[in-house]
């Protein structure tokens, strides 16, 4: 399911918020986002440095995000991954319900995984560079 907020469908006032929120039917339901853009007018940024450190912060995550690929996707026996100029100190592999899978220091720009003993099924790695944290899906075929 994709979903676009956009001026022509929405009147925008300054200064939005989106909440995305479960339905809490207390069934473990997971809201995963795959990519996030947003598009902008160059409107400054909040009048408080709290605001303007966490846009810096939503831009770090938006950049690293796009420094990170996992191909091929879906996989089958191997997961390949290319880092772009963002580095990352380490990336662990998870489940969908959060099982850690494997853990590993990050030396180089592209890595390989062994991936042919997994279920088929969605699986998800996190990058790790101090307090950023970037996660990305990938599909076991």
């Amino acid at each position: 399911m994709s979903v676009v907020l956009n001026s022509t469908d929405f009147t925008f006032s300054n200064n939005n918020r989106f909440r995305v929120q479960n339905n809490g039917n207390k069934n473990n339901d997971v809201i995963w986002f795959d990519e996030v853009i947003i598009n902008g007018d160059g409107a400054p940024f909040g009048d408080t440095t709290q605001d303007r450190a966490s846009m810096v912060a939503q831009a770090k995550i938006l950049t690293a995000n796009n420094q990170i690929e996992l191909y091929p996707n879906p996989a089958k026996n191997a997961l390949s991954v290319q880092f772009g100029a963002v580095r990352f100190d380490r990336v662990i592999m998870f489940t969908a319900t959060g099982s850690l899978i494997e853990e590993r220091d990050i030396n180089e720009t592209q890595m390989s995984f062994d991936v042919s003993n997994l279920p088929s099924g969605v699986y998800f790695m996190r990058f790790l560079q101090g307090k950023l944290a970037v996660t990305k899906r990938f599909v076991k075929e």
